[in-house]
């Protein structure tokens, strides 16, 4: 049984990506998704260009002022609908078969919380639309992540300006245990954006609270490891078993082979790549 996935977009003036961002999302292989755009206050033409999008899928809901990152995904927390729940950055892509390969893998594992793998990728990247690739290399960051939205912890306000991704998920690992890890490249950072929230420690606005939030969440990490491995719980995720990750590939492979979902794409985009 197909299960609603919320894929949930935070953006503040992003005028130039999130057409990218949300198309990527819509073109999922998954048929049952919503995609929920929150609006931080944007003061470029990011609601504008949000305005053209139709598609019944989608909602876009937002605030009038700039309240930053944390209270933009509670916000999206509490207005999904979906059992599970996704995140996508509003200046970064993912692959076609995200959500339907993450969902199936948290169907057959009846896991509360996974991460996969993640890539650059410049924003005409032809693996978008490739069933995914292997990735062996553990890489990964929160908006790679899929979790029950019923598991969902809020995020901390006090960090504003970056950080709150890295103790949401010690806050998610804490409450729900060792998350899962599905081997498959499926989120791409988009390169080339200077103004992204990870790189704000260049910005001499921001830069000291940046510095004050990342030893804030330095030395909470240090509490919480001992406190995890004193309850025997890993914060790093375990490797999904093979045979549940092949799985979820079996879907977008046969939808490959029958030629029902993005067939030319595909082969176009394995001939750019080899």
């Amino acid at each position: 049984m197909l299960r609603l996935v919320s894929i949930l977009v935070p953006t503040y003036n992003r005028e130039s990506t999130i057409a990218d961002a949300v198309e990527c999302c819509l073109r999922q292989s998954y048929p049952e998704i919503e995609v929920v755009v929150w609006d931080d206050g944007s003061t470029d033409g990011t609601l504008g260009v949000l305005s053209k999008i139709k598609d019944e899928r989608l909602r876009i809901i937002g605030t009038t002022t700039n309240q930053g990152e944390p209270s933009a995904r509670n916000g999206l927390l509490r207005e999904a609908k979906g059992k599970y729940c996704c995140w996508l950055d509003s200046d970064d892509m993912m692959n076609m078969y995200r959500v339907e390969s993450q969902a199936v893998t948290l169907d057959l594992l009846e896991a509360p919380y996974l991460l996969s793998g993640m890539d650059f990728a410049d924003r005409d990247d032809s693996r978008f639309y490739c069933p995914p690739r292997i990735s062996w290399t553990m890489s990964h960051c929160i908006a790679s992540s899929m979790f029950r939205r019923s598991f969902a912890v809020p995020f901390d306000t006090r960090f504003k300006v970056a950080c709150c991704d890295m103790k949401w998920h010690l806050d998610m690992v804490r409450s729900v245990g060792t998350p899962w890890y599905l081997p498959l490249q499926l989120y791409y950072v988009i390169r080339d954006q200077g103004n992204r929230l990870s790189c704000q420690d260049k910005n001499p606005v921001v830069s000291k609270e940046y510095a004050d939030t990342k030893e804030l969440i330095k030395n909470e990490r240090l509490v919480a490891a001992k406190e995890l491995r004193w309850r025997g719980i890993s914060y790093y995720p375990n490797i999904v078993p093979s045979q549940v990750m092949a799985e979820s590939l079996s879907v977008p492979y046969l939808q490959i082979h029958e030629n029902k979902l993005g067939y030319n794409a595909w082969i176009a985009a394995d001939k750019a790549i080899t």
